[in-house]
């Protein structure tokens, strides 16, 4: 089961009740930019057992990367295809069986 939300600030609220097995976000969300979204679940959420996967299609390079990982995300990835994409979710979830 997917949900999709367009704002950062709700999404944040609600993913104690929806209790996602991965967080899958772009750099740019309405609200706050993907960095912020980071701190924001791990101030809320704690430790990282709450996956979190960043995209990005503007903010490419390393310094990018490193700033989400300083941030709380698993993954960090530019322009990702589907498969790569895909990829990266099983790995962060866990479910191998599952690619």
């Amino acid at each position: 089961e997917v949900t999709c939300s367009q704002d950062a600030r709700r999404c944040i609220s609600n993913l104690a009740a929806k209790r996602p097995a991965i967080v899958i976000a772009d750099v740019l969300l309405h609200g706050m930019n993907g960095f912020y979204f980071c701190k924001a679940i791990r101030q809320r959420f704690g430790a990282p057992a709450l996956p979190i996967l960043l995209l990005a299609g503007i903010y490419r390079g390393g310094t990018f990367a490193e700033e989400a990982m300083r941030c709380g995300a698993q993954q960090y990835l530019s322009d990702p295809e589907p498969a790569e994409l895909g990829h990266h979710v099983v790995e962060l979830i866990g479910h191998p069986q599952a690619a």
